[in-house]
């Protein structure tokens, strides 16, 4: 693991940073709320064939998480990435991005293609095409961002596990789902809340006119109860060429913390596909 500079943020990563065994790396990248710690305990499922590795994105985990608004910016969030990888000497690799990672992988493959060998994306969006439905989702955005500001940690964590999108972990283990509120208990409300208002859903610029020009592998996973990703990735699927859509059963948002063994399997097969 390491803390590294990129210009006035630093960025926390997970995982073995040395290029001693040969091996591709493999960039897993968080959604919100939580950090690198989400993805270190599958490591050990990918590392015959790969380096695995995690980023603490800006204002979460480790990272940074700055009082300026203007770091955290999609641009900014994905230059900041960049200069991580172009550290730690990795020209290429695969990445795996979950809902916010999805969305910060999306766009930085759009912006720097070449960085980016197949992808995997979990539960993500492209963003809003329709000005006026992002302008509601900025809305709301804020009004979040405001209630973490005003609000002990542990106040919003429980109102954001309680958000319907996570209906489907209600099944779960209690000792599981205290590892991602503790996760979660550990993030830093400045963070959070500028993270929301600088890069969240209402304030990224979509992606969707550049899918078609993607050409990269990707994998676009989904739970079959999370209705809004089944439609949206499905639509993806349509626009980005080299694209494969599964859709697990018995899950939710959540796949790789719900079903972990499934998504290991399906990704494995996919990225062993890609790497014989």
């Amino acid at each position: 693991m390491a803390l590294l500079q990129a210009g006035d943020i630093r960025l926390h990563v997970e995982g073995d940073l040395t290029h001693s065994r040969g091996l591709p790396f493999l960039v897993f990248l968080h959604g919100f709320t939580l950090s690198a710690e989400d993805w270190v305990p599958l490591f050990r499922f990918y590392e015959d064939r790969f380096n695995p590795i995690a980023v603490d994105l800006i204002g979460h985990g480790k990272s940074s998480s700055p009082e300026s608004l203007e770091p955290y910016s999609m641009h900014n969030c994905v230059e900041q990435v960049l200069q991580i990888m172009n550290q730690l000497n990795i020209s290429s690799a695969h990445w795996v991005g979950y809902s916010m990672g999805g969305r910060v992988l999306l766009t930085l493959a759009s912006q720097n293609p070449d960085i980016v060998n197949s992808m995997v994306l979990e539960s993500t969006t492209p963003g809003f095409r329709d000005e006026e439905n992002r302008h509601q989702r900025l809305v709301r955005d804020k009004q979040v961002a405001q209630f973490i500001k005003r609000n002990p940690i542990e106040k919003f964590v429980d109102r954001w596990m309680a958000h319907p999108v996570f209906e489907s972990q209600r099944s779960l283990s209690a000792e599981k789902l205290e590892r991602a509120r503790s996760i979660r208990l550990a993030q830093s409300r400045t963070g959070l809340a500028n993270s929301l208002l600088g890069m969240g859903r209402g304030a990224m610029p979509h992606r969707w006119e550049d899918l078609p020009y993607l050409e990269i592998p990707a994998l676009l996973l989904t739970g079959e109860q999370d209705e809004t990703h089944v439609d949206t990735h499905a639509m993806m699927h349509q626009h980005l060429p080299k694209s494969t859509h599964t859709v697990v059963r018995k899950a939710g948002h959540n796949i790789h913390f719900e079903r972990p063994e499934k998504f290991i399997e399906i990704t494995q097969q996919f990225l062993q596909a890609l790497t014989e």
